[in-house]
């Protein structure tokens, strides 16, 4: 395909994010890249964020709107997917927004690697920007080891797909969506290079209420679970080695982990989370790293971590399998020192 001719989709969700709607827009049509189509799914949005969709459009050609009873980000993207017509394929969350050159960039780096597949770095807007560390390796082996270790990782949003490459995958519902994606696209299609632009495109914009920093509920607990079940089907459809399963048995850890220090944090009562907690272990049917192996990779995700977490996971990963019971007494302490009062169960 000549440079600059290739159609390239970008696919919006939409939920309740009516206020950031128009700076979205604005980043995406104002692209240096030419030949866009910017498809807007709504999922069942109660906040008027599809009539904001149609009053910004205001009969552009190159944005369509879909509409679906609230199902999630996942099942949204599958349908735009359904309904994308360019040979490149892009994700952008409706409460972010993108830089002028986001798309040319990464497609011109792609033209030059002769590559079907590229990463570019993330700016996260909070109170302060910075720059999100940026390791993905250049080939799908290397990136799919990067995806496992960074466990948070996986957002599509900073990537440029050609259609070949995503072919019949498709997103689940729930939490971890887009990490149980993109290794799926990278074990079925074993690209052989993988593109990186190191200037940061893709603003990620942190906010009360989004998907990823609302506090835990049982649905999302659950939904982990069953991602990460379906993850380790794909890795055993594919026959990943033995390097591979350790990271993902130990991302699944951690994501155990993450979840119980994440109720910790925000939820007064612990315990009738617990059981379904426990299912991300069961229903990934993990072994218990032996403590060669934790002396060999562990460290790699300790340094990511801080403060309780991190002691929290070293203290108890060696018998994590058998979490449900130890972890009452550090519940218990945690509660007393937090809330200044010992729980009744």
């Amino acid at each position: 395909m000549p440079a600059e001719t290739a159609l390239i989709s970008i696919i919006v969700p939409v939920y309740n994010t009516r206020p950031y709607l128009q700076r979205c827009m604005d980043s995406l049509l104002s692209q240096t890249y030419p030949h866009v189509e910017v498809i807007f799914v709504d999922d069942g949005s109660t906040d008027g964020s599809a009539d904001e969709i149609k009053a910004l459009m205001d009969g552009d050609a190159r944005c369509r709107l879909y509409r679906q009873a609230n199902q999630g980000a996942g099942p949204a993207r599958n349908l735009g997917l359904a309904h994308a017509r360019g040979e490149y394929i892009a994700f952008v969350d409706s409460d972010d927004y993108v830089q002028p050159d986001y798309l040319q960039a990464m497609y011109e780096q792609m033209q030059h690697d002769h590559s079907r597949l590229c990463f570019c770095a993330i700016n996260v807007v909070d109170l302060e920007c910075k720059m999100l560390p940026f390791n993905v390796g250049e080939h799908w082996r290397a990136a799919v080891i990067g995806l496992l270790e960074s466990t948070g990782a996986g957002s599509v949003c900073n990537r440029l797909f050609a259609r070949s490459v995503i072919a019949d995958s498709r997103f689940s519902e729930g939490r971890t969506e887009d990490l149980v994606f993109m290794i799926e696209v990278l074990l079925q299609s074993q690209v052989d290079k993988i593109s990186h632009v190191r200037k940061p495109l893709y603003n990620y914009v942190m906010r009360k209420g989004s998907s990823t920093n609302s506090p835990p509920c049982m649905s999302d607990i659950e939904g982990i679970g069953k991602n990460l079940q379906h993850l380790g089907q794909v890795m055993d459809q594919y026959d990943v080695d033995a390097e591979i399963g350790q990271y993902y048995a130990l991302m699944c850890a951690l994501w155990y982990f993450g979840e119980l220090y994440n109720l910790l944090c925000h939820v007064r009562n612990v315990y009738p989370y617990l059981p379904r907690l426990q299912k991300i272990v069961d229903a990934c049917e993990l072994p218990e790293p032996d403590l060669a192996s934790l002396l060999q990779w562990m460290p790699r995700y300790l340094r990511r971590f801080r403060g309780p977490l991190k002691v929290f996971t070293l203290s108890i990963l060696y018998h994590w399998p058998l979490t449900a019971k130890a972890i009452h007494p550090p519940i218990k302490a945690y509660r007393l020192l937090r809330w200044g009062y010992r729980p009744s169960i």
